[in-house]
């Protein structure tokens, strides 16, 4: 936003915005999801909002706000209905912390390299526009994983290999 001439401070206070949205929307995105039985419906919803904010910071960033708006609503929904769905498709509260451990810890390290991915994009680049265009992108493979995740039904476990070897002489 300050490449298109808004003042560091409003600036600031845009990315606060996108945020303090989010915090209303942890409380609310999940009871909206438990409620509905396919959740896909609201994980399009989701990738629609990250797709028009982010387009329209590339397209239009004078309209700054209604993206910061529109992209605060995408962030703060996505990770709580993330979060929900975890819970929503296991049977047990024993492969739900499975699962929620595999998932966070992996995304946590992917999300981790952002900072220093999109810093390295911004020298390379002289502007935010190709980590833009990266957010962009990533939407996919988010909404695949979505619409899988957001399937009705619960998730089946593996049956545990069991392997009968030799005693050791």
């Amino acid at each position: 936003m300050r490449e298109h001439g808004f003042p560091a401070a409003t600036a600031g206070t845009m990315n606060s915005v996108i945020i303090v949205i989010g915090i209303p929307l942890g409380f609310a995105v999940p009871v909206v999801a438990a409620r509905m039985r396919d959740q896909r419906p609201l994980v399009l919803a989701v990738a629609a909002l990250m797709v028009l904010g982010l387009g329209g910071l590339l397209l239009a960033p004078g309209a700054g706000w209604l993206w910061t708006a529109v992209f605060g609503i995408a962030t703060g929904s996505a990770f709580p209905l993330a979060l929900t769905l975890l819970n929503l498709r296991s049977p047990t509260a024993a492969i739900t912390a499975r699962l929620s451990g595999m998932a966070q810890s992996g995304g946590y390290l992917l999300a981790a390299t952002g900072p220093l991915t999109f810093g390295l994009l911004h020298t390379a680049t002289g502007g935010w526009h190709a980590s833009i265009w990266l957010l962009l992108l990533l939407v996919v493979p988010e909404l695949v994983c979505g619409l899988a995740a957001a399937r009705p039904g619960l998730l089946r476990p593996a049956e545990p290999v069991v392997t009968s070897a030799a005693p050791l002489s």
